[in-house]
């Protein structure tokens, strides 16, 4: 008789029937109404977001989405702060429960980084990770070396967020101090100035990490590293890359630095896939979907991949 050993699978074969990963991703749109003309954040799911159309959903910058991501998807988190302790990541309540194999999270503060170290060793924010680690360096251009990173010392005075300003540009952090002054008036522009810390940190281009990490295709990319975002998107080959969704924030970059980040994502790729841009809140979220030309016009000539 055969051994019911022989006819099990290996155990690292994975099952045909496994079930694919769903990311559920929503966001909020910002409307208007008789009752209320001023703008207003309104859940996806209300019945004044469903009522609109799904251009205008978009436009008013609402996401209600499933998102299939690969078997076993990989996470690549650029600028993670406190990852899971943020009040405004737009991303964490989808994630958090995916059994990802992998996940980095890259945060180049010294600081932000030994803490979210050691929340990551007391209680994991991605519990059903299998590989989950911190890199304390930063993203930059050029060659990978160390370069001064600045950053608001602590605080308890200081907004929440003040300490998601930390950038190798300390022109970033200053042109924060309006804003801070308006909110706390204990806070003088020399205090302010007294307050910015320096510490070397290594840095270089997202591909090297990537590579040398080996996260060469995460299935889910956010970036979130204060002013730097759009130079990082339109330095990728996304065709190559190609993650189910990229998160980037876009309100720090220049006009032609958001410019060039929409162009380099927004290229369709040679077999019909192309990201599918929505603006959000300070983010634009770039979902990756894929074009199927109708039978009938396969084989006809081509650009860019799109039937034409």
């Amino acid at each position: 008789a055969t051994s019911p050993r022989r006819n099990r699978p290996p155990l690292h074969m994975e099952s045909s029937s496994a079930p694919t990963p769903m990311l559920y991703l929503q966001a909020p749109c910002l409307i208007t109404t008789k009752a209320n003309p001023k703008p207003h954040l309104k859940a996806a799911t209300s019945a004044s977001c469903r009522a609109l159309s799904p251009a205008a959903f978009a436009e008013a910058g609402g996401i209600n989405r499933q998102i299939a991501l690969p078997r076993r998807p990989s996470l690549l988190v650029l600028g993670a702060h406190y990852f899971g302790g943020d009040y405004n990541d737009p991303l964490f309540a989808a994630i958090h429960n995916i059994s990802w194999s992998t996940a980095l999270l890259v945060e180049a503060s010294p600081p932000i980084a030994a803490a979210l170290k050691h929340s990551v060793a007391a209680r994991p924010p991605l519990p059903l990770a299998t590989s989950l680690r911190v890199l304390n360096e930063g993203i930059c251009p050029g060659e990978r070396r160390a370069l001064p990173f600045y950053s608001f010392a602590r605080h308890g005075s200081l907004p929440r967020w003040a300490s998601q300003t930390g950038s190798f540009n300390r022109s970033h952090l200053t042109k924060h101090f309006s804003l801070i002054q308006l909110l706390s008036r204990q806070w003088s522009a020399s205090r302010l100035e007294a307050a910015i810390t320096s510490t070397p940190v290594p840095c270089g281009p997202v591909s090297e990490l990537m590579e040398r990490e080996q996260v060469r295709q995460p299935s889910v990319l956010m970036i979130d590293i204060e002013g730097f975002d759009c130079q990082v998107v339109a330095s990728l080959d996304w065709c190559a890359v190609r993650p189910a969704l990229v998160i980037y924030e876009y309100v720090h970059c220049a006009d032609a630095h958001l410019e060039a980040a929409r162009r380099s994502i927004s290229r369709p790729c040679a077999d019909g896939r192309r990201y599918e841009a929505v603006n959000s809140g300070q983010n634009v979220f770039n979902m990756l979907v894929t074009d199927r030309p109708p039978a009938a016009a396969r084989g006809k000539r081509r650009f860019d991949g799109m039937s034409r």
